[in-house]
């Protein structure tokens, strides 16, 4: 299978360093909206970078195109039409990375279902891992969106990525 990427931020890198790792698996294209970073991604993975999302998705070569831009939408109805359409298409849709089948996740709403913790009203979730600013890459993008935008989707085990 041969994967394009779009974002090319931090855990892009990770990304296309395990697909060029694994058999059957090769990076072959970036894409950005900084078009620096998508053209550093496919210096350093051996993939080609492209101007625009629209050449990616143009690009023959491409069985399947990862992005690493998270959410997948701002809004549920903008999720919807995605899903709606990759359905119309044949084609399969998947959020990166899929934390919602991870343990804790599992767990609560395994609990939600079953009532054991009652009506559930609000959710309520923080990053209390030190200042954002000290870890995070670019931490203006979410002094502007705020973090559940970008890291309130990950499972950190109490602990940064970066560690791993």
């Amino acid at each position: 299978m041969r994967f394009g990427i779009v974002g090319c931020g931090d855990f892009a890198r990770r990304y296309a360093a395990r697909i060029s790792e694994l058999d059957g698996l090769e990076f072959i294209a970036a894409s950005d909206v900084l078009p620096a970073r998508a053209e550093a991604l496919a210096a350093d993975h051996g993939g080609e970078s492209h101007a625009s999302l629209e050449a990616l998705l143009a690009d023959e070569r491409v069985d399947a195109v990862l992005n690493t831009e998270k959410p997948m939408a701002l809004t549920y109805g903008d999720a919807r039409r995605l899903v709606e359409l990759a359905a119309r298409r044949g084609l399969c849709l998947s959020a990166a990375p899929a934390t919602l089948l991870g343990d804790a996740q599992q767990t609560a709403w395994k609990l939600v279902r079953d009532a054991a913790v009652g009506h559930v009203r609000v959710a309520y979730a923080e990053a209390n891992w030190g200042r954002i600013e000290r870890w995070h890459p670019a931490p203006l993008t979410l002094h502007s969106v705020g973090a559940m935008i970008d890291v309130g989707i990950f499972r950190w085990n109490g602990r940064d990525e970066r560690e791993r």
